[in-house]
């Protein structure tokens, strides 16, 4: 390992590798620090159409295409107990060149990555950790490394991208995680075989299922194997373990049973991964930027899974992130908050118009909106935020959203005056 970069990323999953891939392939030196030895196990299968102006930046969207992922052309949405059921069609969003996402097992997509960014000359390093990163002052000058036979060196960079994902590691060494105060959920999930599945144009749609319990998603990684997952209140989980009633597998279960949709989908499936669980996993940091810093992907923030945006927003932030450090490195001098604060505005504005759909998902009057039949023109700003169009100034998008939420509005004032009756939403406390 040499002892100075200009870019130092830590963390090879989308997020690291978009942006390392970038900044290589500009002519920078990059080195990517990981902890884990790829290929490895992750969840946050499904991905939007808009990743794919991306996956061609960088030049693997070829590969993907070619891979045998799963084709994934919409989504399908059923609201429990009246099981009312809605599609997404991503052909009806706003841009219609891109109709298509994929559904992927994460530990080939990551590998696919991790690999092009070592292609296009970043430096990296798997099964090494980063202890601490360093700072002189308030700006950033490195990190403290260690690779895995525990022997530790210091690496001295120009900038250094948090692309930890959920371990956050600047935002818990600088105090900026903050857990989401109503996205408040735990999270059950494993893979399973001989699911009932096969929605949609090349049996590819994703299926959400919400209900009083919260909801589930069924994502097909092919024709045999699902990956199947329960998203519900935190306070559930907790209770379950305090008392001791049983596994993850156990709690699992217990929720499958609460939902006839899924019930019936699960009847003759059996777990070909063991059921895992995750907890309070909303956050966002204060801060994305500082001296010689970025935070991006999963690293800056993240949201309630429900629209499959974990890999998206992953890489749309990484890219941006990745453009600005190469304006900067080329102007010459240092990397400072104030070189980088666009980048900042840029992640949050997506973030935030993701989390409004995600707070609308649980909100039984958008429910409402969501699961008849909207007008044409609502559904298609559904589809197109579904489809990841989040961080583009568009004026189609800001009306839609405003008919949308609206429309909404409108029902609950209705049910308050008793003359609409509003659905069930999913439970997010």
């Amino acid at each position: 390992m040499k002892d100075s970069t200009e870019v130092l990323i830590i963390g090879g999953g989308p997020a690291g590798s978009t942006a390392a891939a970038l900044l290589a392939s500009a002519g920078r030196s990059v080195a990517v620090i990981e902890k884990a030895r790829f290929p490895r196990f992750h969840i946050g299968e499904s991905l939007l159409p808009y990743n794919a102006p991306i996956f061609r930046r960088l030049g693997v969207w070829e590969q993907l295409a070619t891979h045998g992922f799963q084709r994934k052309h919409g989504a399908q949405f059923v609201f429990e107990p009246d099981r009312t059921a809605s599609r997404l069609d991503f052909q009806n969003s706003l841009d219609r060149d891109l109709p298509l996402a994929f559904q992927v097992r994460r530990a080939e997509l990551d590998q696919l990555l991790l690999d092009n960014a070592r292609k296009r000359g970043a430096e990296v390093l798997e099964g090494h950790s980063v202890d601490r990163v360093l700072f002189e002052g308030d700006r950033a000058t490195g990190a403290e490394i260690r690779d895995d036979t525990g022997a530790a060196k210091s690496l001295s960079a120009k900038v250094v991208i948090d692309a930890t994902g959920r371990d956050t590691l600047l935002g818990r060494q600088l105090g900026l995680k903050r857990k989401d105060a109503i996205l408040r959920q735990a999270a059950l999930f494993g893979h399973f075989k001989n699911a009932r599945m096969g929605l949609g144009p090349d049996g590819g749609d994703i299926l959400v299922v919400g209900g009083e319990y919260g909801w589930f998603w069924l994502i097909p990684l092919d024709s045999e194997t699902t990956s199947v997952g329960v998203v519900f209140p935190s306070r559930v989980l907790k209770e379950a373990r305090k008392g001791d009633h049983g596994s993850a597998l156990d709690v699992f279960e217990r929720l499958v049973a609460q939902s006839p949709e899924v019930s019936e989908r699960l009847k003759n499936a059996h777990p070909s991964r063991p059921v895992e669980a995750t907890a309070d996993f909303s956050y966002r940091c204060d801060q994305f930027v500082g001296d010689g810093w970025m935070l991006v992907g999963d690293a800056a923030g993240f949201l309630d899974p429900v629209f499959s945006s974990g890999v998206f927003l992953a890489m749309s932030t990484a890219a941006r992130a990745a453009d600005l450090v190469e304006k900067r490195l080329k102007a010459g001098g240092p990397v400072l908050r104030k070189h980088l604060i666009g980048y900042e505005r840029f992640a949050k504005r997506g973030f935030e118009r993701f989390r409004r759909y995600i707070l609308a998902y649980y909100d039984p009057a958008c429910v409402s909106v969501f699961a008849s039949e909207p007008p044409a023109i609502i559904r298609r700003a559904v589809s197109s935020a579904f489809a990841g169009k989040v961080f583009q100034r568009d004026p189609r998008i800001w009306l839609m959203n405003y008919l949308f939420f609206t429309r909404a509005a409108q029902l609950r004032r209705l049910a308050a005056r008793n003359k609409f009756q509003l659905p069930l939403a999913p439970s997010c406390r």
